[in-house]
């Protein structure tokens, strides 16, 4: 079994307290203007852009995929990390400043806080690059669009998701607002 590296707490937090305010703008973006399965084109160049500013490697996957790396090129362990990025066809009406734009889409089902925590975990760790590196760690983010319609996944690994960028094990997250804020579970 590969032992997963620690980086120090500290760097991480400052990190993310760093990136935070841009990460609230970008998601509230996301939010205004959502777009339905398969057609992620703009949420997929927002995210493309501001991960080649952080200096990874981005690989637009065919469709609306994206995969980005940080770390090692040929790592000893290879952490994906994975989110959704479509929305929903479902009519807002939150009344928020920065609800959905395009009538009858919306993100009701919190991708677009799923996109914006990868996207963050991205630029956090772009930040500590040179050291995954050093530690023989790479890490993949997974972009996946259209996981509202059955298929998009599968899409993605029909292209040759893990044929072209294999991963030691992968990992998601899925926001439940029901829960009380700082508890994790697992399913």
């Amino acid at each position: 079994m590969n032992e997963i590296p620690v980086l120090p707490e500290t760097t991480v937090a400052s990190v993310i307290a760093g990136v935070l305010p841009e990460l609230v703008t970008i998601r509230r973006g996301i939010h205004a203007h959502p777009e339905l399965s398969r057609e992620e084109t703009r949420t997929t160049a927002l995210l493309r852009g501001r991960l080649d500013r952080a200096g990874t490697r981005v690989t637009p996957m065919p469709r609306t995929g994206l995969v980005a790396d940080i770390g090692a090129r040929e790592p000893r362990l290879r952490i994906g990390l994975r989110a959704d990025i479509d929305a929903l066809p479902v009519q807002e009406r939150t009344g928020l400043d920065w609800a959905s734009t395009v009538d009858g889409v919306c993100h009701a089902c919190g991708h677009d806080v799923h996109t914006a925590v990868l996207l963050g975990a991205g630029l956090a760790l772009a930040t500590v690059a040179d050291e995954l590196a050093d530690r023989g760690v790479g890490v993949r983010l997974v972009f996946q669009p259209a996981e509202e319609c059955e298929g998009g996944g599968r899409a993605m690994i029909a292209d040759g998701l893990f044929r072209l960028f294999p991963c030691d094990s992968v990992w998601g997250l899925h926001n439940w607002p029901g829960l009380p804020v700082g508890t994790i579970a697992v399913h």
